[in-house]
């Protein structure tokens, strides 16, 4: 077997790390070789150590790798750089293993933005919605806190995982995004074989279930010598951004609805750093911070924020990198200023986006 272990991209690494089980890998780029390479001798004793092909030039098209046995080549992957996204393409992960009608046997079904060639697209974060029929359910369908129904791809492929009910039979599953060739894949549940012992019925309670995300304050500010002023002076005030994924606006993270706050967000609408984010706060304010509510909690963004008075010149107030379960405050102290940006130049994986920008002052 042999396998390249990225894709191809203007924005791709350019080390190249493939893997194989042979003896040489031969790497061409659009036909051209670009060179024979041994397994990668710094992984010492490990029985198939990757082979690494550093600094490649980009150059758009095709990657692919020979894989080499005795002067025999015995397999071959290829990547292509990817076009525009087409359309979807399901996937089942069964791993060779039926799903049982037994009410809570579960499957994942994987989802693949494509191009026309049927290349996955690995900066396409389009949001994808899935409709299914038969004896099953998507797992936290209809529930805002999973987010499995919609759900946004992630570097182009996501996953929705499907649970069985009590009858065996036909399960389809349709997904559809805006602008893109929809796709459906079929599934079978098959009858129990073996003797079932069901559980005590569960009987739903009459409350209503307590979340802590609903006891969390929108803000409390820290202990600071300007704390009497902080108001959120954003609300429902004008944004822009450097790109926007659509149903993602720049004006979704000054939001004065609060369920809107928390399922709406800004992302940006491609991978091209630095990007960025505005608000005009339409009048001339004494602020004293702002604080970001990042989308991803696993997620590094590095960022910077500026201010302005004319939206002309700008100065820098604050910068750092924080996680969305971080969420540090930006403490600042400005007189005079009418517009707040964001400037995002680094993120460790997916497109620099938040739910919420709180910017904190008094009217002047």
């Amino acid at each position: 077997m042999v396998f390249i272990a990225n894709d191809w991209t203007l924005t791709s690494t350019r080390d190249i790390t493939i893997y194989c089980n042979c003896e040489r890998i031969r790497l061409y780029l659009n036909g051209r070789l670009l060179g024979v390479k041994k397994p990668n001798a710094s992984y010492g004793s490990m029985p198939h150590a990757p082979f690494t092909f550093e600094g490649v030039e980009w150059e758009p098209g095709t990657l692919m790798a020979e894989a080499i046995v005795d002067d025999v080549i015995v397999a071959t992957h290829a990547v292509m750089t990817p076009g525009t996204p087409d359309h979807l393409t399901l996937s089942v992960d069964d791993c060779g293993v039926d799903l049982t009608a037994d009410g809570s046997d579960l499957i994942m079904v994987h989802v693949y933005v494509r191009d026309a060639n049927g290349t996955v697209v690995p900066d396409a974060y389009n949001k994808i919605a899935f409709q299914l029929t038969g004896p099953a359910e998507i797992v936290g369908d209809g529930d805002s806190r999973v987010g499995s129904n919609p759900i946004e791809a992630e570097a182009g492929a996501i996953g929705v995982l499907i649970r069985a009910k009590k009858e065996p039979g036909l399960i389809t599953l349709l997904a559809e995004s805006d602008g893109l060739k929809s796709a459906t894949v079929e599934i079978i549940s098959q009858p129990i074989s073996k003797p079932f012992v069901p559980g005590k019925s569960q009987v739903p309670s009459d409350q209503k279930p307590e979340y802590e995300v609903d006891q969390i304050t929108f803000f409390s500010p820290p202990s600071s010598r300007y704390w009497e002023h902080w108001t959120d002076v954003a609300v429902n005030k004008p944004a822009k951004a450097s790109s926007e994924l659509p149903g993602c606006s720049a004006s979704q993270a000054t939001s004065n609805i609060i369920a809107d706050r928390w399922s709406e967000r800004w992302s940006a609408g491609n991978n091209v750093l630095p990007g960025w984010w505005k608000v005009d706060l339409d009048g001339f304010y004494e602020l004293d911070g702002c604080k970001i509510y990042w989308k991803s909690d696993n997620t590094e963004y590095e960022y910077q924020v500026e201010v302005s008075s004319d939206d002309i010149h700008w100065k820098a107030v604050a910068s750092q990198r924080q996680t969305g379960q971080e969420m540090g405050m930006d403490e600042f102290h400005e007189s005079g200023i009418r517009y707040l940006r964001i400037i995002v130049t680094d993120v460790s994986k997916g497109l620099p986006s938040f739910y919420v920008v709180k910017v904190f002052g008094k009217e002047m």
